[in-house]
C-alpha cells in the first residue's frame, strides 16, 4: 500500500529503502513489497562508532506499472 500510494497519489518517480545486511528479514520485506536489490553501500553510516554497509532496493516508476498490469 505504501508503494501505490507513493506513486499513485504522491507521483514519485522511484521509491527506495534501505537495511542492515545482517538484517534478512527486513530485506525479505522489502522485495515482498517488488522493491528490487540494487547494491551494497558500504561504510555508509556509523553506528555505535562502527561504519556500517547498507543494502539499498529501490523501485522505479516504470517498475510499478508493469506490477500493475500483470496483476
Amino acid at each position: 500500500r505504501v508503494v501505490a500510494f507513493g506513486f499513485e497519489q504522491l507521483g514519485l518517480q522511484r521509491i527506495q529503502a534501505t537495511c542492515y545486511p545482517r538484517n534478512p528479514a527486513s530485506a525479505k520485506v522489502m522485495q515482498h513489497a517488488g522493491l528490487r536489490y540494487e547494491g551494497l553501500l558500504r561504510g555508509y553510516v556509523r553506528k555505535d562508532g562502527v561504519q556500517e554497509d547498507i543494502a539499498m532496493y529501490a523501485m522505479l516508476r516504470s517498475d510499478w506499472g508493469e506490477l500493475s498490469a500483470a496483476s
